[in-house]
């Protein structure tokens, strides 16, 4: 009796040993959660492991011409012993990052997001994390895709309207430009064109633009147009204007306030 005594109190001192490793393992992984809505991001604590990060990128990455411009991707990263993710993001030619995940901010999931190519141009992506003791690994894809630049849609001559900023600069009487924020979910968009009564005629899904096609109007109303779009969906949109045909308009980038103004890329039609 003695002896069986014995053994039920190792099985027992066992039993609690697995249940204590298990808790702590759950505790390192999942440590810092916090819900936004119904979807739990997780951020990994380390406590201990290997010193530097580390980022594994599970999605094959798109070589040679590409028409999409934009892909999801999956991965997994784990801090440096002693640390939490900070941050996740990638550079592609290196030039400024471009934000996967960030700690604290519940628009960004951690090992989900979406890669945005630049066009006309070979892609060397690099992808990078960052712990919260300031130590950085990145990998660098060896697949360099090269994205077409898609033409805006064709137009009839008879569209075409002088404007009141003079020169050679001509609009279109049934047309805007419209440029969001990323990551605009779709039926947002649909509900800021079904504001004007427009339709979506083309896109860039590499840089959020949509051409839209409106009833016909004077070059108020459509300016007026893009006053309402910018005024009730400020937080949503990047830009949003006339399509002028003609030659930069430097004259509306420099004095008119009321609308967004895109950077240089975003202005060529």
């Amino acid at each position: 009796m003695k002896k069986k005594g014995i053994m039920i109190a190792i099985i027992i001192i066992i039993i609690l040993a697995i249940t204590l490793t298990v808790y702590r393992e759950m505790t390192s992984s999942e440590n810092d959660s916090s819900s936004e809505g119904s979807e739990t991001a997780t951020i990994y604590y380390a406590e201990d492991g290997p010193v530097e990060p580390s980022i594994t990128i599970w999605t094959e990455i798109p070589d040679g011409e590409v028409e999409e411009g934009k892909f999801d991707i999956t991965y997994t990263v784990m801090p440096g012993k002693g640390s939490a993710i900070r941050k996740v993001y990638y550079v592609i030619n290196g030039d400024v990052e471009r934000r996967l995940y960030t700690y604290g901010d519940p628009k960004t999931k951690l090992s989900a997001g979406i890669v945005s190519l630049v066009p006309d141009i070979q892609n060397k992506i690099v992808f990078y994390v960052e712990d919260t003791n300031g130590r950085i690994a990145e990998f660098a894809v060896e697949n360099q895709p090269y994205c077409i630049y898609p033409d805006s849609p064709s137009y009839e001559e008879s569209q075409l309207r002088p404007s009141r900023l003079g020169g050679d600069i001509r609009y279109l009487m049934n047309q805007l430009i419209l440029v969001t924020e990323n990551d605009i979910p779709d039926e947002e968009v649909m509900e800021m064109i079904e504001d004007i009564e427009g339709e979506i005629i083309g896109e860039i899904p590499m840089m959020d633009k949509y051409y839209i096609h409106v009833p016909e109007s004077t070059e108020k109303e459509l300016e007026d147009m893009c006053e309402l779009l910018n005024d009730k969906y400020e937080d949503q949109i990047a830009y949003v204007d006339l399509h002028y045909v003609g030659g930069v308009n430097l004259y509306k980038l420099m004095t008119l306030g009321g609308v967004k103004r895109p950077s240089p890329m975003k202005l060529m039609a």
